[in-house]
């Protein structure tokens, strides 16, 4: 199981790549029809509901999945796999559609989501690498992992949270950076998935949390001559990583509900 592929691509470009494959056969009218913000939460509700049932159908392999996780039920960073789950659990209450993932879940559907990146196609190849954020896969015995996601069709949005703790933090710190680096080497770069093309554009955004530190982007995508715009944002507190992704009309929107997310994570943890 490879860590590096539970944050692998960015959450909403995965979900409206995603999305927009699945219906592909729908007519060229009814396509340009439909709104970005809807196509988003619709790959979103999608996505969300995949990642359930294929935990679903994973859970005999979950027992194995957990036991490759950091010292099998110790803390890592001041916490465990469980007290992460529940934090995450705590934050997605109230979160129209939430699916809370814990550890043991997403390592049980990590090759699924390694299958989905390694079915892309993307140019620059620079640009994959940086998606990846950061190559958790060799530091198995190192990390403790909790997700929610979250997708509202009829207000056609989507958001979600990570929380992943680290023993050592001058390896967070190295991998917060590399996410920071998207803006300049990545500011355009397209993905070719299933025969769809997608072109994306990054830029940064500034965003102020109670987190020790944070960075936030603006990931623009187009699909089918619609745009969908993610705000993903990184954020620091002690040994914990926090991964927020957000839908928003604006950038002003999207940090707004990025900041509020960051928050809250941070007002949970230790």
């Amino acid at each position: 199981m490879k860590k590096k592929y539970l944050i692998a691509v960015p959450f909403a470009l995965a979900l409206a790549v995603t999305g927009c494959s699945s219906s592909g056969g729908s007519s060229s009218s009814s396509a340009s029809s439909s709104s970005a913000s809807g196509a988003s939460s619709s790959a979103a509700t999608s996505a969300a509901s995949t990642s359930a049932s294929s935990s679903a159908a994973a859970s005999s392999s979950e027992t194995s999945a957990a036991s490759s996780s950091a010292v099998a039920g110790g803390a890592v960073g001041g916490y465990t796999a469980e007290e992460l789950e529940a934090i995450v659990t705590k934050l997605s209450k109230g979160e129209t559609g939430a699916v809370v993932m814990s550890e043991a879940k997403l390592l049980a559907s990590a090759d699924q989501s390694e299958e989905l990146v390694k079915s892309m196609k993307i140019t620059p190849a620079t640009c994959a690498d940086l998606q990846a954020i950061s190559d958790i896969s060799s530091k198995l015995d190192s990390v403790n992992v909790a997700a929610y996601t979250a997708a509202d069709a009829a207000a056609g949005t989507s958001s979600g949270i990570t929380l992943m703790s680290y023993e050592d933090s001058s390896q967070l710190n190295s991998d917060m950076s590399k996410f920071g680096d998207m803006d300049a080497q990545c500011k355009t770069y397209s993905l070719e998935m299933q025969g769809l093309e997608v072109k994306a554009a990054v830029k940064s955004l500034d965003i102020s949390t109670d987190a020790d530190s944070a960075t936030a982007l603006q990931q623009d995508i187009a699909i089918m001559d619609q745009k969908v715009s993610t705000y993903i944002a990184q954020a620091v507190k002690g040994n914990v990583a926090i991964s927020a992704t957000t839908t928003g009309d604006t950038a002003a929107e999207g940090v707004a509900k990025l900041e509020k997310l960051v928050n809250a994570a941070v007002a949970e943890l230790k």
